[in-house]
């Protein structure tokens, strides 16, 4: 139900919450996790560290990669969202200027370019530096503003943001560590409900993820069609100008600019690594077989290149022919791709009657199939209980209550206050975690580059989530829903997401 938060303090939990969510400590957590070395994932959350902790823990990453280098050739790739942090991007110097072994890549999205509002991706590429290099998002997001004379941003116009939050560590073309999860380096993350997922390679259910995380790096940053040097940012930029300028009138979606940018081929990722069902093995088969996803660690992509009608399910060939055997409600299979709607439907198609699935979810539109089977599970006897942001998620949150009072199903919900920034489903029975940059919405599964990691049988990674589902969900009073819904937003969920969009009038000519 619509709450309030009741505190922000990391220490204010009570022992459950007050729908009988148990709540571990973090401590024990830990003492679980000891006990079990086959747990090498790990999970921080703003609301049980504080949100200084997460980026203390990015910056202990760099720091980590800049003390490898007596290893071998060190690469550190970032794909990233929004990036304000200024130590964040100090560390990312450091390491550079510190060690010439070190090859720093940054894949930002297209709004980063704006070198206004603390924008730290554009000062780092005015850097110059042989060894931090930038490409952006190639993207086509103005309208003509007639009575400014000038572009204005428009994030319904766009073809699509760069969704991803990672950063990667790769030592002699081998991935070591690699940071996931829904926290920008942003000081509006460190003040809302974030997570980072820590992954190393000494953990043998991460390696193929991180392997796959590296070729979709690899292959996007490869693609003058996805991505763009600055300079060629600058040139699309103005191409894009000037064909308004030469016709006011023109539909946004026929604005080209530069068709394309020059190839900077990128393979750095060691063949060992290849994850099975790789280009040289996928590439030229009709029916490529399908994946076992009762294997514990997978992930799934969306991606799309601005000529592109629709997104496709990974940019690297490897990741967009993935097939898998679904779950389905009824207890069959159906083979499929492997995208994030349908990841996150075998998620939910798994939950049995009886279990309880915690949902955290910024972004959950009821017009996707994952509302639909969210409601489904509910109505098969799973025990659901929903996080959503107060602002996002007003009109969700309604539908759901609406529908438990009508069909008396076992949902609770409840909308936060403070910007509730997640998006993972947690079910502590099979130990299950899905998490990752997406949104349950339209937008996520077909525009946007994103990408969901689903978790099977791990207990230690399911109660760090739900240590922080249940910190969150005793922080909030609910309070009866009321359902005019006159007052909503007017915005999508990744729309309000988007933190500093670009300015044009500060764009150099």
């Amino acid at each position: 139900m619509i709450g309030a938060d009741r505190t922000d303090s990391p220490s204010d939990s009570t022992g459950h919450g007050d729908y009988g969510i148990p709540q571990l400590s973090y401590w024990w957590n830990r003492r679980l996790r000891a006990l079990d070395p086959r747990t090498q994932m790990e999970a921080l959350f703003t609301s049980v560290h504080g949100g200084d902790a997460l980026r203390r823990r990015v910056i202990e990453v760099i720091a980590e990669a800049a003390s490898l280098t007596f290893s071998g050739k060190v690469d550190l790739h970032v794909m990233m969202f929004a990036f304000t942090d200024y130590e964040v991007a100090e560390a990312l110097i450091d390491a550079a200027t510190r060690h010439s072994s070190i090859n720093v890549r940054i894949i930002a999205d297209w709004s980063q370019r704006n070198h206004a509002r603390n924008q730290q991706v554009g000062r780092l590429a005015g850097l110059g530096l042989p060894n931090l290099r930038i490409r952006y998002k190639k993207d086509q997001p103005y309208l003509w503003d007639a009575t400014a004379g000038q572009l204005r941003w428009s994030y319904r116009v766009s073809r699509g943001l760069l969704h991803h939050k990672t950063l990667a560590v790769l030592v002699n073309g081998r991935p070591r560590r690699l940071i996931c999860g829904s926290f920008n380096w942003t000081a509006t993350a460190a003040r809302s409900y974030e997570n980072i997922l820590l992954l190393a390679a000494d953990d043998p259910g991460s390696c193929e993820l991180m392997a796959r995380m590296e070729l979709e790096f690899e292959a996007l940053w490869s693609d003058g069609f996805a991505t763009l040097s600055p300079a060629e940012a600058h040139l699309h930029y103005r191409a894009i100008l000037e064909e308004y300028n030469r016709d006011p009138t023109i539909s946004p979606g026929a604005i080209a600019g530069i068709a394309a940018a020059g190839s900077e081929p990128l393979q750095i990722l060691h063949a060992e690594d290849w994850p099975p069902g790789d280009e040289s093995s996928q590439l030229d088969r009709v029916d490529p077989p399908a994946l076992n996803l009762d294997h514990p660690v997978a992930i799934a992509f969306n991606s799309r290149s601005p000529e592109q009608s629709a997104g496709r399910c990974g940019h690297a060939k490897s990741n967009h022919t993935q097939m898998f055997s679904r779950c389905t409600p009824s207890g069959g299979r159906k083979r499929v791709r492997l995208t994030l709607t349908n990841l996150a439907l075998d998620t939910i198609s798994r939950v049995a009657p009886g279990e309880t699935m915690k949902v955290a979810m910024y972004g959950l539109s009821t017009r996707t199939p994952e509302y639909g089977a969210l409601l489904a599970a509910a109505r098969r006897g799973v025990r659901l209980f929903v996080l959503l942001d107060g602002m996002v998620g007003v009109d969700v949150c309604a539908s759901l209550t609406r529908a438990r009072h009508l069909e008396s199903l076992a949902i609770e919900v409840r909308t936060t206050s403070k910007t509730m920034h997640q998006k993972y489903i947690v079910c502590p029975q099979s130990g299950t975690v899905l998490t990752g940059t997406a949104n349950m919405s339209t937008d996520a599964s077909s525009r946007h580059l994103e990408h969901r990691i689903r978790v099977l049988g791990d207990e230690m990674l399911a109660a760090q989530f739900c240590e922080d589902f249940d910190t969150i969900w005793a922080r909030v009073l609910p309070e009866p829903v009321k359902w005019d819904l006159n007052s909503r937003r007017e915005v999508s969920e990744e729309e309000s997401e988007v933190l500093c969009p670009p300015s044009t009038n500060n764009e150099s000519p």
